[in-house]
């Protein structure tokens, strides 16, 4: 059964509701599913369907969020993936391998050698496809989307303190490889 805006009470579809939400999913929707891909390590089907439950829960309380920054907004949509994410995880039954500590990814002497800025960040997100599903969720959206750590906690229903070692183990492992290019810079860091 479709809804138009005259049905249901006034105060359930204020007006412009729907087109305001079409202008912020336009203006968002291809950076969330970029980021959200990253996040399944490069499983469309998952982050399509994450990123489409998302929205769909975003459109649901639009009626509150849409004098939110749009910023602030996309954010959201993000951490609601997310939380997807992870559900489908969990159903999985990955749960064995979100908190692996993995070492620290080699790196060939000279391929690190001639790293430039656009190889090193290549091979961060190399490194951060390789983390564990959950890790690499709390990384993408901490450092790509920059995520607080208490909105992350409640996005993927982990523990602050979780999310903070979480963070921690990764700049451990993304340590040598941003010493090798600050290095090779003369020392200088960009």
């Amino acid at each position: 059964m479709s809804h138009t805006p005259s049905h249901g009470p006034p105060h359930e579809r204020p007006a412009g509701d729907s087109a305001t939400f079409g202008a912020f999913y336009e203006g968002t929707a291809e950076q969330v599913m970029a980021t959200v891909c990253r996040m399944t390590k490069g499983d469309r089907f998952l982050a399509a369907d994450a990123v489409q439950d998302a929205y769909l829960e975003m459109f649901r309380c639009w009626s509150k969020r849409q004098a939110h920054l749009r910023d602030d907004n996309r954010k959201y949509v993000v951490g609601i993936a997310a939380n997807k994410v992870c559900d489908v995880y969990r159903r999985r039954q990955r749960l064995a391998e979100l908190d692996e500590d993995l070492d620290a990814v080699s790196f060939e002497d000279d391929v690190v050698d001639r790293l430039d800025e656009h190889a090193a960040l290549s091979a961060v997100r190399e490194l951060i496809d390789r983390q564990p599903p959950r890790r690499r969720v709390v990384v993408t959206m901490y450092f790509l989307e920059e995520v607080e750590y208490a909105d992350i906690a409640r996005s993927v229903g982990i523990t602050e303190s979780t999310v903070r070692t979480q963070v921690e183990r990764f700049f451990k492992l993304v340590k040598p490889l941003t010493d090798r290019f600050t290095d090779m810079r003369g020392g200088e860091r960009s």
